[in-house]
């Protein structure tokens, strides 16, 4: 099962004239790679996970080396929702041969970098440093598969960092990251990403691949120990995922063409999945998101008291996130339906305060807009010359933050052509 997976992914991305990978092809590998895991025909596991230096757990699925370097390795890397996500202090990083990604699961946010060598320490970003891995030995250079620990020293070269690219990269998608170009991976710390990852040096090898870190720096080890976490394990934990995945997919799909009942039932099916499957990852977030859902499908109907109700819920399990200014936004404009004016300013300052808080520009103007309103509404029932003025000055200033983005949006254009 495991040698069909690896040998459809490795003609994907080394066969031109190939077709590009689907959704359907990928979720057909995904299931010969993860009954090869869990399968209980198979009593001696033929491999083993550990943590990386970035924080996720690998699973090496097959591999093909030669002098010690990597010619060929696949695996599966699970970020989970564990808080873990390597030191960010090292985060930059290369890889000696070109790779390519496979989504999974979840979401996940790759920078790409310029990176170049200096000798003024005052304009460098970053001192360069190299990687070696152990497997119980002194460690060195030649990569090891099964690893226990894995150490960086800095070479005492100096390093200019610019990001230049930043990609969000969600489920069924694909991107190659080339031999020695230096990125960052950054995934929520309460949400499970996985990948299926291809380190191919038949596209690009560069030998010398390092990561970038603070100056003046000492060396750095990172154990490799999952924890007690089993290639079988992770793997349940992905699909669990993905299946919560198809049911929300599924409803935003209805809820798109105003089909209000089959996208109830979708997210009520989501919802179920969560609350019967034992280990399921992070199952609070993963329900309060679902909640926003039914709250936003609630309101469609008319039926505010329920909505109401539901966005409560979802918000008082909700940390500062894109979800919570998007929820109280929504629960927001239930309140509005509901003719409680000073509810509904409440929940839009949380909205708007959330957005500043994030740098979420456009959900601010959206945010400042909404208080606005609702204190014009205020205003008016309540006869306040005070509260009128604000809501100018708010709407006034959503007009200002629209025109500023627009003009940022205009500024990239021009520089684009040029």
């Amino acid at each position: 099962m495991l040698t069909l997976g690896v040998a459809f992914l490795r003609d994907k991305s080394r066969n031109p004239l190939s077709a590009p990978m689907t959704a359907a092809d990928l979720a057909i590998v995904w299931h010969l790679v993860h009954a090869a895991l869990t399968s209980p025909l198979v009593t001696q596991p033929f491999s083993s996970a550990y943590r990386s230096a970035q924080g996720f757990l690998a699973v090496p699925l097959c591999s093909l080396m030669k002098d010690g370097n990597i010619e060929e390795l696949f695996r599966l890397h699970v970020w989970l929702p564990d808080g873990q996500r390597g030191n960010p202090d090292l985060a930059i990083h290369s890889h000696q041969p070109c790779a390519q990604s496979w989504i999974l699961a979840g979401e996940a946010t790759d920078v790409s970098y310029q990176v170049e060598p200096t000798k003024d320490a005052e304009s460098a970003t970053h001192a360069e440093y190299t990687l070696a891995w152990s497997d119980g030995k002194n460690p060195d250079k030649t990569y090891r598969t099964t690893q226990t620990y894995s150490v960086v020293k800095e070479t005492s070269k100096l390093m200019i960092a610019k990001p230049t690219n930043t990609a969000i990269h969600t489920r069924d998608m694909t991107y190659t990251v080339p031999a020695a170009a230096y990125h960052r991976s950054e995934v929520q710390p309460d949400a499970l990403h996985a990948t299926l990852f291809y380190f191919d040096s038949g596209r690009g090898f560069q030998r010398d691949a390092g990561v970038l870190g603070p100056i003046g720096a000492e060396n750095f080890a990172q154990l490799r120990d999952p924890a007690g976490l089993t290639p079988g394990l992770l793997a349940n934990k992905v699909n669990m995922i993905r299946s919560w995945e198809d049911y929300m997919i599924e409803g935003h799909q209805h809820a798109q063409r105003a089909e209000l009942e089959q996208a109830s039932r979708a997210f009520n099916s989501a919802l179920s999945l969560i609350e019967v499957t034992p280990g399921f990852p992070n199952a609070i977030r993963y329900k309060y998101l679902v909640l926003g859902e039914l709250g936003n499908i609630n309101r469609g109907f008319g039926r505010y008291e329920q909505a109401k109700d539901v966005l409560e819920s979802a918000l008082a399990e909700m940390g500062p996130s894109a979800q919570r200014v998007e929820f109280s936004g929504e629960l927001g404009v239930v309140y509005r339906h509901m003719n409680r004016l000073a509810d509904a300013k409440r929940a839009f300052a949380m909205q708007y305060n959330v957005a500043k808080q994030l740098n979420y520009e456009r959900a601010a103007c959206r945010a400042i807009g909404n208080l606005g309103m609702v204190n014009y509404q205020l205003s008016q029932q309540n006869h306040d010359a005070m509260l009128l003025q604000l809501a100018i000055d708010q709407l006034t200033e959503r007009v200002r933050i629209a025109r500023q983005m627009n003009d940022k949006l205009a500024l990239a254009a021009m520089i684009q052509i040029r």
